[in-house]
């Protein structure tokens, strides 16, 4: 057998293998005997069928299909062999020839990361302010949490008041047909009530409790329901009860109210410190994204196709997830983007793209930095889960024992060390390395394989 090699760019080697024909030949014969021994060939026993009654029975391409099941990942191997061609992943058959037997293969090879002087990289740090305006806002949420609702008397409805009615709606007075009813709805009598339609709130004010009246108004024809776009509606409405907000004045009686705070101010500088604590999580984790991808610029990274179309793979089961989470289908989603799933990833791959060329950046990190997660750091972090089910410690800990989750908790604290670590460099702290720095190698995300994934030539 021949092979020739010819360097693709990212990261993939065409492998073109010429087969001598004798052994082709001796691979024809024993894929037509297979063929005879498991299907029906008219006129002969099963096994029976010389090989030119199997070669018209089934055809050419099926014949050639069926040898290459079982030659081609012999020949695979025997050319990376023979080439000296460590793969990345499996590789796949791109191109078939006949007459002499030619294939082409398309090799994904390991990814190729430089991160250059990563220790010499900076980013700015700037921690968050947190502003007099924000905790008012916050405070003026607490104190419409704590309002409450008190009687008014028999009316007449005025404006900002809850009324509790009962309506019934028609398309035509005289008929029996509701359009719909509602038993004591509490209503806000202001302009940006929306229920049941815009505007119609301001038709309760002047009614007293136990008076009905009876409100014609035309559905605007923006509203949702395109059915009643442009129609009149007759609204037959009952003030049933009738009462106002009150909402508690900012002051000391409502921190005390609120938690264990004897002060407004002392509530004011709770409020500021948990949103400090917010901003300050929201700023590192920014913070720690910027660094990454500043290192992922900076870094010479090449990888295979493969990788990102692994990536856009997770990119879709995550998405379905959450769409499953929401109550939403995949086909659902996709029929609102009116995309195809293929035309999804399409929109997904420089994404999917970014997210290797960081992930690769990150890992050829954690090698430079000699970053590893020990088992008892493992079991440290278990303990502590378990530790916040004090009633059920021991049953927790054994819960959280599997394998699996063993090795998730590993990720979690692998991934953590990394960026806590890129942060480190990035604000300038440069934490020293527990050995000398060793040259920049190959760096192998995963096993390689030795068989072709695919043995019909791709589109």
């Amino acid at each position: 057998m021949k092979v020739t090699s010819q360097t693709l760019e990212n990261r993939q080697v065409a492998l073109t293998l010429e087969v001598e024909d004798e052994r082709v030949q001796q691979a024809l014969h024993h894929a037509a005997r297979h063929i005879a021994n498991n299907s029906r060939i008219p006129g002969f026993r099963k096994g029976k069928a010389p090989y030119n009654v199997v070669v018209r029975a089934v055809g050419e391409e099926t014949l050639y299909q069926e040898m290459l099941e079982e030659l081609g990942p012999q020949l695979y191997s025997e050319a990376l062999s023979e080439s000296q061609i460590e793969p990345y992943a499996a590789g796949h058959l791109d191109e078939m020839q006949k007459n002499p037997l030619v294939l082409k293969f398309i090799v994904p090879l390991r990814p190729i990361i430089e991160l250059g002087d990563y220790r010499s990289l900076r980013v700015p740090y700037g921690a968050p302010q947190v502003a007099d305006e924000q905790v008012d806002e916050v405070l003026k949420s607490l104190q419409e949490r704590n309002a409450i609702m008190e009687p008014v008397g028999e009316g007449p409805v005025e404006l900002n008041q809850v009324a509790t009615v009962t309506l019934d709606a028609k398309l035509d007075p005289a008929m029996d047909e509701t359009l719909f009813h509602e038993q004591d709805v509490p209503m806000l009598v202001a302009e940006t009530s929306d229920f049941p339609f815009p505007g119609f709130a301001l038709n309760l004010i002047g009614m007293k409790v136990g008076e009905e009246r009876t409100t014609t108004l035309t559905v605007p024809e923006n509203y949702d329901d395109e059915m009643l776009r442009g129609k009149t509606i007759y609204i037959q409405t009952k003030l049933n009860d009738l009462k106002v907000r009150r909402v508690p004045p900012l002051d000391d009686a409502l921190a005390q109210t609120i938690g264990e705070y004897e002060t407004l101010d002392a509530l004011r500088q709770a409020v500021h410190n948990s949103l400090e604590q917010q901003a300050l999580r929201e700023a590192d984790t920014r913070y720690a994204n910027t660094c990454a991808d500043k290192l992922a610029q900076q870094a010479q990274v090449e990888f295979p196709p493969p990788m990102v179309e692994a990536e856009l793979d997770s990119i879709v089961e995550h998405a379905k997830k959450r769409l499953s989470e929401q109550k939403m289908s995949w086909e659902e989603f996709l029929n609102i983007k009116k995309q195809t799933e293929e035309q999804y990833r399409d929109e997904m791959r420089p994404q999917a793209s970014h997210n290797v060329r960081r992930a690769l950046a990150l890992g050829r990190l954690a090698e430079l930095e000699k970053l590893h997660v020990t088992d008892d750091e493992v079991s440290a972090a278990l303990q502590g889960i378990a530790d916040s089910y004090p009633e059920n410690n021991a049953q927790v800990l054994e819960a959280l024992s599997s394998n699996e989750f063993k090795r998730s908790i590993r990720l979690d604290l692998f991934s953590s060390k990394i960026m806590g670590r890129l942060v480190s460099i990035c604000k300038g702290e440069n934490p020293p390395l527990p050995i000398a720095e060793e040259p920049e190698l190959v760096t192998e995300p995963t096993a390689p394989t030795t068989e072709p994934s695919v043995l019909e030539p791709s589109a």
